[in-house]
Parts: C-alpha cells; sequence; structure tokens
C-alpha cells in the first residue's frame, strides 16, 4: 500500500498550486473576494481550498431558483463559490437585505419548501433567532444577513437541497440594513448571546474563541450554522481583524482540548503562510460538527503577485 504523503509545506503547497491552476482569478482583487483554505481534524489530512467570488462580479449572475428573494427585493449581493468538494453542484451564497420581520418568515417559508427542515433544524432556527444586531422592531430577525445553499439544479429548478446554511452577524447596527455604518462590537456581550442559546456545539466554540478575543483587535465577526441532507449539522463562529500568529494560540487552545490532528496542520498553515506574503488573512471561522468533528476555515485577501516584493 502507498503511504498516505505527509502533512507538510508541501502538501499544502502542491494542493494550492493545483487550485490556482484551474482559479488563477484569485489574484484579480476585481474578480475575487477571498481565498478560502479548510482543515479537518481527521487523519485524512484532507484541505479544501475555495474561492469566494467579488459581489459586483457575480451580479451579473442570474440565478433563475433565487426567484422567489429577487421579488421579495432581499437581494444585496449575489457571490458565487467555486471549491475543491461541492463539485457538479450549484453552490450560491446571498448577501440579504430588506430583512424586515415578514420578509424572513417567507424566506423560511421558501427554504422548508426546497429543503423541508426537520424537527431539530427548525428547533435550532428558533434558537438562532434570538440573535439580534438591531432594536427596531420591525428588524427583530435582521442578524440572519448571508445565506448559502449547495443544490443540484435542472432547467432552472431546484431538484435536490444538499445544503442550507445561515450566517448571522454578530454587532449592533443603528440600521440594520447599513452593517458597516454606525455599529458596535461587543465580543463580551455578544459572547454571552452565543451561550445563552443553549445549543452545546456552540459552547464548546465559544470557550475557545472567548480566549481568542483576548488578544487585542480580534473581533467577533459571524455565527452560523449548516444544515445537510445527510442530518449533520455544523457550527460556526466567526473572526476578523486577525493576524496570523493567531495561529499559534489556536492551535495550542485546541492542543488543550486533546484535539489529535488539527494543531499539527494549523502550525503548519501558519509556516506555508509565511512563504506567501501576497495572502493576506482577514478572518477565520471555527467550526464544530455534531459528530463532534472540529475544523478551522481561514479566510485570505489575495493581492496581485506582481505587487508582492518577495523576500528571499
Amino acid at each position: 500500500m502507498e503511504a498516505k504523503p505527509q502533512f507538510s509545506h508541501s502538501f499544502i503547497e502542491d494542493g494550492y498550486t493545483k487550485f490556482l491552476e484551474r482559479h488563477p482569478e484569485v489574484y484579480v482583487p476585481s474578480v475575487a473576494d477571498f481565498l478560502g483554505i479548510n482543515l479537518d481534524n481527521d487523519a485524512r489530512q484532507s484541505v479544501t481550498y475555495k474561492i469566494y467570488y467579488a459581489t459586483h462580479q457575480s451580479e451579473s449572475m442570474q440565478i433563475p431558483f433565487l426567484r422567489p428573494l429577487y421579488d421579495l427585493h432581499m437581494i444585496r449581493a449575489l457571490n458565487a463559490v467555486s471549491d475543491t468538494v461541492s463539485q457538479n453542484k450549484i453552490r450560491c451564497e446571498v448577501g440579504l437585505c430588506n430583512r424586515t420581520n415578514d420578509n424572513i418568515r417567507r424566506l423560511f417559508d421558501w427554504l422548508d419548501e426546497i429543503y423541508s427542515f426537520n424537527e431539530t433544524e427548525q428547533n435550532e432556527i428558533a434558537l438562532f433567532s434570538r440573535l439580534r444586531c438591531s432594536a427596531l422592531p420591525q428588524y427583530l430577525f435582521s442578524a440572519l444577513y448571508f445565506l448559502g445553499i449547495i443544490a443540484r439544479v435542472e432547467n432552472h429548478q431546484i431538484t435536490d437541497t444538499y445544503a442550507v446554511k445561515l450566517h448571522y452577524i454578530l454587532r449592533h447596527c443603528e440600521n440594520p440594513e447599513q452593517l458597516a455604518v454606525s455599529y458596535e462590537i461587543d465580543n463580551a456581550a455578544l459572547l454571552r448571546q452565543l451561550t445563552s442559546l443553549g445549543i452545546p456545539e456552540i459552547e464548546c466554540l465559544a470557550e475557545v474563541v472567548a480566549a481568542l478575543t483576548e488578544i487585542p483587535g480580534v473581533k467577533l465577526w459571524i455565527a452560523a450554522v449548516d444544515f445537510y441532507k445527510n442530518e449533520e449539522r455544523k457550527y460556526k463562529i466567526y473572526l476578523n481583524n486577525l493576524a496570523s500568529d493567531i495561529c499559534v494560540p489556536l492551535a495550542n487552545l485546541l492542543k488543550a482540548r486533546n484535539l489529535e490532528f488539527l494543531p499539527g496542520y494549523i502550525a503548519v498553515y501558519q509556516k506555508w503562510l509565511s512563504s506567501h506574503p501576497e495572502l493576506s488573512l482577514y478572518g477565520l471561522a471555527l467550526c464544530i460538527s455534531s459528530r463532534q468533528m472540529w475544523s478551522v476555515n481561514f479566510y485570505h485577501n489575495a493581492l496581485p503577485k506582481s505587487s508582492v516584493q518577495v523576500i528571499r
């Protein structure tokens, strides 16, 4: 039996090189917002690479199966995602606007039609709906600001929905339709909100995240849950305003939880990232699945290689 390649700098680099061969647009800022690199606490040593296309690049796309959202005037941004996992499927992420109470209810009615939430998922949606980003009474559920869907589509109609991903912004905004204007991020208060939901996986993540937010400048960003048709769920808490040296305390915190593989993978990733000055770490998501599988997703801004001076 052929030995499995050791998880190393060259292991990440080989996958990255192959991904770039298919997606050279990663280095075009007007085309790509983020390069994502995902690591799992898994002996298979898998690395997933993803490109998140810029909003204005994706706005030219028309996705007919999203017609109910167009009719509600809820689409603020439409991002296509290409990755090394969800092949032969449509994966799109929708930035939501006009997130009034009535529209959020209509949104979930439509999602239930294309996905059919089970009882556990319905209960957890109700819990996440307690997260607040606005005190305005007509925007009680407006923290839900991004929606992800993985589906198979034929003749512009969804035939199978494999996953629904719900993203909740973690901040308090004066105007929930202008999330980047006049907002406050209180890490401690937001962590209390998250732990009060009573979702065990979110509580586990919050314990690690709380320690990371003690690092000056680090901010909570998003809380999310992914529902999959195989009844698996994935829970995520995102952080941004990071430096790459956050990898050291992150690996140490996960090692203290007796994770066998992920701390070592993160250490290798950090060394690999240091050799790529064209990649700037923007944020990360710490994740745990309903099977208790931990993972971490790193999000990078990519500069054109020609604009980066490589120090040798």
